[in-house]
């Protein structure tokens, strides 16, 4: 059997064309509209297609349509964004929010649209509707090909539980398969080979040649001891036994529910998973290559968005850690969205910047990143919550989207001559106490036209990150 795309391949502009039961499998769901992947879990996925929080069908279905254009063409998550983040853009899904939940009726400050939502849409649905397509084909071929062997990706993003379980053969019709058939996780690779007793005899032999410890098999394992944990749905007070290392929302046999639903109507629609799930401590999110701090990662597909958004910019990510790569991204796409003027900027680049100069600095339409800084997320990302909480930057900027938004205001002063303009300047000097104190010390720490400039940046990081600005930042919101 043809294995599955590797995570990389799914990425890569020669990922070929899904089998047809896989389109089919993806084709067929229909929408329905979700707040909470929680509402409604396991076999329901297979007759539904929803995001989280997208409470449009017609946004939903645009969403829909591009996956199905991108699965059919063989396409890759580049093609899937840069057609659709125009459109959740111009729509208003993107960025954070302030939704209803439905069950609770409480307004909530929420997650929309962002790169790391989009690419779990994209590699969720993909693998799921893969998988699906080849259960379909292990079913027909299983008479030749009697067995299944679990292969996992030994590599320092597997889980250990999914480790342990590489090698596994088992028989196709095996009761183990219905909650272990993979994926049995947020961003998981696994998969599984189908075997006859010849393949199983050779691989056997060869694991056993690599390793005298590895016995040779004449025929399939017996299925693992199920450690069962219930997990309880806070949305619904549900509580389910999970097998041990799976995440709660992939128990089940994605393959053998869209057979059970296949000749059913789709009138119960499921709710498919939540994209902002907390995933278990050894889980990785996608597309992080390396522990945060190290370089050499794969910034490409968001130095590709920033591309498609400024066509005109030259950008270089080498270096930057991916979370702080997908910040950038979406700062620039909300930016951008209501400010055409930034597709002036000529460069986005990482180099050594001194202490004195920060994390960033904005030289007329070039944009330069401290390296040191963005290699790290997760320091990074402290030291600003630090700064917000001293009040040295304005409230609802605790994320590294600040840092980004507060350059892009530094352009956007430059490109409208803000630091010139005689009410901006005067309203500066007359409110320089208040500005300190509401907007930021930083905001107010300089004099002539540096401190006008930081002013103004201060005051449009608050503008793009606060979802309620305070007074001075929403006084200044006229001139942006």
């Amino acid at each position: 059997m043809k294995p599955l795309p590797s995570e990389s391949d799914l990425f890569n502009p020669s990922f070929e064309l899904p089998p047809e039961k896989a389109l089919e499998f993806f084709i067929n769901k229909g929408l329905k509209e979700t707040f909470s992947y929680l509402d409604m879990m396991h076999d329901a996925h297979s007759t539904s297609f929803t995001v989280a929080k997208m409470l449009d069908m017609d946004l939903l279905n645009d969403v829909k349509k591009a996956m199905t254009k991108v699965m059919a063409e063989g396409q890759t998550f580049k093609k899937f964004a840069d057609e659709l983040i125009p459109i959740l853009v111009s729509k208003g899904w993107w960025g954070k929010g302030k939704m209803v939940d439905p069950v609770t009726g409480e307004e909530k400050d929420v997650q929309l649209g962002s790169v790391r939502r989009l690419k779990t849409v994209f590699l969720t649905n993909m693998r799921a509707s893969l998988m699906a397509g080849q259960w379909a084909d292990i079913q027909e071929n299983k008479r030749m090909f009697p067995y299944l062997m679990y292969d996992a990706v030994k590599d320092n993003r597997t889980r250990p539980q999914h480790r342990a379980w590489d090698g596994l053969v088992l028989e196709v019709d095996d009761p183990w398969w219905k909650t272990h058939y993979p994926p049995n996780g947020w961003n998981c690779r696994c998969d599984v080979i189908q075997m006859n007793q010849r393949m199983l005899e050779k691989q056997s032999a060869f694991e056993n040649k690599k390793d005298p410890n590895n016995p040779i098999k004449s025929g399939p394992d017996k299925a693992p001891n199920e450690q069962l944990v219930p997990w309880k749905n806070p949305r619904t007070g549900e509580t389910i036994m999970v097998p041990q290392g799976i995440d709660p929302a992939f128990a089940y046999n994605v393959g053998e529910s869209q057979a059970k639903h296949l000749n059913q109507t789709f009138e119960e629609k499921a709710k498919e998973t939540e994209k902002e799930f907390k995933l278990p401590e050894n889980a990785i999110q996608l597309p992080e290559a390396g522990k945060p701090g190290k370089s050499g990662k794969d910034n490409s597909d968001y130095e590709n968005i920033i591309k498609t958004v400024l066509p005109k910019t030259k950008v270089d990510l080498n270096g930057v850690d991916p979370k702080a790569s997908e910040a950038i991204v979406n700062s620039i796409i909300k930016a951008k969205s209501s400010h055409h003027e930034l597709e002036e900027i000529e460069s986005i680049k990482v180099g050594d910047l001194t202490k004195e100069k920060g994390y960033a600095q904005t030289k007329g339409k070039k944009v330069t990143l401290d390296k040191e800084a963005f290699s790290d997320y997760e320091k990074l990302l402290k030291e600003i919550k630090k700064s917000v909480k001293a009040g040295e930057i304005p409230e609802g900027c605790g994320n590294v989207e600040y840092i980004i938004d507060h350059e892009l205001g530094h352009i956007l002063t430059n490109l409208k001559k803000l630091s010139h303009n005689a009410e901006v300047i005067n309203y500066f000097y007359k409110n320089v106490q208040n500005i300190r104190t509401g907007l930021s010390k930083y905001a107010g720490k300089y004099v002539g036209q540096r401190g006008v400039n930081e002013f103004l940046a201060e005051a449009f990081a608050e503008l793009q990150n606060n979802l309620t600005p305070r007074g001075i930042a929403a006084f200044m919101k006229k001139w942006f």
